[in-house]
C-alpha cells in the first residue's frame, strides 16, 4: 500500500480514540487487540532502532516493556476465554 506524501498509518491509540468517539471501544482490549498493539510497538522499535542514541534506546527499552505486556496481557485473555471454555464442556459431559 502506497501512502500519500506525509500520511502515516494511525497508531493504536489513535484508532482506539476514534473507536471510543463512535462509541465502539470501551477501553478494554481484547486479545487480538493487545497482540496487535504489541506486534506494533515491536515494529516501531525496529523500524527506529538502525542507528539509535542513548536516549532513542532508552526510549526503545521503555516500548519493549510496553509490548511485552500487551502481549502478556493477550495471552492472559486467552487463557481465560480457555478455561471458560473447559468449565462448558466439563458442564455439559463432553471432553
Amino acid at each position: 500500500m502506497t501512502l500519500p506524501p506525509h500520511d502515516e498509518p494511525a497508531s493504536a491509540v489513535q484508532l482506539a480514540a476514534a473507536l471510543a468517539a463512535l462509541g465502539m471501544y470501551d477501553g478494554t482490549n481484547s486479545a487480538d487487540e493487545h497482540t496487535a498493539e504489541g506486534l506494533q510497538k515491536l515494529l516501531g522499535v525496529v523500524s527506529d532502532g538502525q542507528v539509535p542514541s542513548m536516549e532513542a534506546v532508552r526510549e526503545h527499552i521503555t516500548e519493549m516493556k510496553a509490548a511485552r505486556q500487551c502481549l502478556v496481557d493477550a495471552i492472559g485473555n486467552v487463557d481465560i476465554l480457555l478455561g471458560i471454555l473447559s468449565g462448558l464442556t466439563d458442564l455439559i459431559g463432553e471432553n
